[in-house]
C-alpha cells in the first residue's frame, strides 16, 4: 500500500493541491483504491494492476467523452504533463474526482426508472459516436469452472443456455457499442434516490447494448426468492424512450440475464481460490448465486417477454 510520503511525491506532479489524508478501500478486488484528500478537495486514486495501456487510454477517452456530454461519470484528472495515467514507482496510477453517493443493495421502482433513463441516454449517445463503431469481434461466450458448475448441478442448465445463445439469437440484429459492461450496485453511486455516477469502467468493452441491460437486470431484479418483473418492465419502458429495442434484442435480454447469473457465480468461484481470508463471505455468495440461477430457470422466455415488456 502507498504511504504518506509516496502520496506527497505523486501529488507534486498533479495540480490538485497538497496532501492532507487518505483512506484505503478494503473491499476492492481488482485494483488498490484510495480516497485521497488534498488542500483542493477529495479524489479517488487507483493503483492499476495488469492493465493494457492502450485499452486503458481508450477507456479514459470514453469516460471523458461521456463527461463532456453531461452523463453521470467521474472526471479524470490530468497531471501537469497532461497525462491521465502515469507511472510512479513502477506502478500505473489514475486519479479521478470524488463523487458523493452510496452503493445501495436494493433499488426501488423510482430509482430503477431513473437509472434506466440514464442508461438509455448513454447508449443513444454512444451509438451516434465513434464508440458506436465496432472495433472487435462479437462477444465470445465461454463456459468456466466446469467441474464446479457440475458439482452444483447446473451443468445441464448451462449447456442448454449456450445452445440457445448460439442457435436462437440472430446477433446481427443486436446493436453494439463500447459499454460499461458491469452495471451493478457497487458501480452505481446513488444520492437522494437518484443515480449520481457510474464508476469503475475497468470491464468496459465493445459489446451488445442488451448485454449491458441484462447485467443490470440480473443483479438488481433477480434477488432472493423473487424475480422483480415489475421493475424489469419499468426499466424497459423508460430505456426505450431513448433507444428502441427490436424483438431479437428483447429475446436476447432473457438469455443474457441467465448468462450473467452464471457470470456472478463464476466470480465467486474465481475469488474463493485466491482470497481465503474472505472464504465465508464468498461461500455465501456461491450459495446465493446457485439459488438465483435455479429461480430464473423456472421462467421461460415467452413468459419473460409477455410480462416484462
Amino acid at each position: 500500500m502507498l504511504n504518506k510520503s509516496q502520496f506527497k511525491t505523486i501529488l507534486s506532479t498533479y495540480p490538485i493541491g497538497e496532501y492532507k489524508e487518505h483512506k484505503y478501500l478494503e473491499d476492492v478486488f481488482e485494483n488498490d483504491v484510495y480516497i485521497l484528500k488534498t488542500t483542493k478537495g477529495k479524489y479517488i486514486l487507483k493503483v492499476l494492476r495488469n492493465i493494457k495501456v492502450g485499452d486503458m487510454k481508450e477507456q479514459l477517452e470514453l469516460i471523458d467523452f461521456l463527461y463532456s456530454k453531461g452523463l453521470p461519470v467521474v472526471k479524470n484528472i490530468k497531471d501537469r504533463k497532461g497525462r491521465e495515467i502515469s507511472k510512479h514507482g513502477g506502478k500505473w496510477l489514475l486519479i479521478q474526482g470524488f463523487v458523493e453517493g452510496t452503493c445501495e443493495q436494493d433499488f426501488d421502482k423510482k430509482l430503477v426508472k431513473n437509472i434506466a433513463g440514464h442508461v438509455g441516454k448513454m447508449h443513444k449517445i454512444l451509438l451516434k459516436s465513434k464508440f458506436g463503431v465496432q472495433r472487435k469481434k462479437d462477444h465470445v461466450y465461454k463456459k468456466r469452472n466446469l467441474s464446479s458448475i457440475k458439482k452444483h448441478g447446473l451443468d445441464k442448465i448451462q449447456n442448454e443456455l449456450f445452445k440457445e445463445l448460439n442457435e436462437r439469437i440472430d446477433r446481427s440484429k443486436l446493436k453494439k457499442a463500447r459499454i460499461h459492461s458491469d452495471l451493478t450496485n457497487v458501480n452505481l453511486l446513488i444520492k437522494d434516490n437518484k443515480l449520481n455516477a457510474i464508476i469503475d469502467w475497468d470491464d468496459s468493452d465493445y459489446d451488445y447494448l442488451v448485454y449491458e441491460i441484462a447485467i443490470f437486470l440480473a443483479h438488481s431484479c433477480v434477488r432472493g426468492k423473487q424475480i422483480h418483473r415489475g421493475k424489469i418492465k419499468i426499466f424497459m419502458k423508460e430505456y426505450q424512450k431513448h433507444v428502441k429495442l427490436n424483438e431479437e434484442e428483447k429475446k436476447a435480454i432473457y438469455f443474457l440475464m441467465k448468462y450473467r447469473l452464471f457470470g456472478i457465480l463464476n466470480w465467486y468461484l474465481k475469488y474463493i481460490k485466491s482470497h481465503s481470508e474472505r472464504k465465508e463471505m464468498l461461500e455465501r455468495g456461491i450459495k446465493r448465486s446457485v439459488r438465483r440461477i435455479l429461480k430464473f430457470e423456472k421462467v421461460g422466455v415467452e413468459d419473460f417477454l409477455e410480462k416484462c415488456f
